[in-house]
């Protein structure tokens, strides 16, 4: 049986299970290398784990034998690493793209135009279908505030595919409260689905964004913390409901023994914090 050669990015903590995994896995999977920037966290997992390191990453994505790779490193390094994969050849996640929009929401955070557009040049090319399905929902403009913006380009979009602009443009309305859009339907609506409390949210209505928050959608559970990340949504943060509601899931307990993304940190050892200045 021919061996997959896979390599591994991030040898924190996260590297335990996957390695027990891939061991269990040898005659199937060969490890090639695994990557850290730090030669104190190589030496541990060639010593624990007894699989081979590398000290580049620039000779792991160079490997011949890699033909897939784990990223294991914070959420914030995924674009710029799903990318350097991609440009070396190697296969990366073509089966779910919607793992290249999680990379482009990395890149927005970061304010990365460039990695963002590059990011989404490699998904119209693996999946053109679903990129143009879904590109107005994740329009940089519109993640960052620029509602003027974003609303010129639903525009134009609608011009050529009604079918996939119809609702970004009439949402984008909404939420400049253009008089021409019905607000009581498009808040039944929001109300009653959890995909779309973007909308609610970019309008400033914190109720209605909230009370979609809190549905019981559980796929959206996992995912809750992102729902703060686009710039006009990180102000919820700071509301004590934002609070609970990660308290509630989990998202607390899962931080202190993982580490803290970006937008939130510890209080002592009972109590945390987020917001856009955190």
């Amino acid at each position: 049986m021919r061996r997959i050669g896979v390599g591994i990015i991030g040898l924190g903590n996260a590297v335990k299970p996957h390695a027990a995994a891939l061991r269990a896995l040898a005659e199937r999977v060969t490890v090639v290398g695994g990557f850290s920037p730090s030669p104190a966290r190589r030496a541990h997992f060639a010593t624990t784990y007894g699989l081979p390191a590398v000290e580049s990453l620039d000779a792991l994505l160079a490997d011949a034998r890699v033909e897939a790779l784990l990223v294991l490193t914070p959420p914030r390094t995924h674009a710029e690493l799903a990318l350097a994969a991609a440009r070396a050849g190697i296969e990366v996640d073509r089966n779910l793209p919607i793992l290249w929009f999680r990379a482009m929401d990395s890149a927005n955070s970061l304010g990365r135009r460039d990695v963002w557009d590059d990011t989404g040049a490699h998904l119209r090319e693996i999946a053109p279908s679903f990129y143009y399905s879904q590109a107005a929902l994740n329009d940089y403009d519109l993640l960052r505030g620029d509602f003027s913006r974003a609303r010129e380009k639903f525009e134009a979009g609608f011009k050529a595919s009604p079918a996939e602009y119809g609702y970004p443009l009439v949402m984008i309305k909404w939420v400049m409260r253009d008089p021409a859009v019905d607000d009581a339907t498009i808040r039944a609506s929001v109300a009653s689905d959890q995909g779309a409390v973007w909308w609610a949210g970019f309008r400033g209505d914190a109720d209605l964004f909230f009370a979609g928050l809190s549905l019981p959608f559980i796929p959206g559970k996992s995912s809750l913390y992102t729902n703060f990340t686009p710039i006009p949504l990180r102000r919820y943060l700071a509301d004590p409901r934002a609070k609970k509601l990660l308290r509630e899931w989990g998202f607390e307990a899962y931080w202190r023994v993982k580490g803290w993304p970006a937008l939130c940190r510890p209080l002592g050892e009972s109590d945390f914090g987020c917001g856009p200045g955190k």
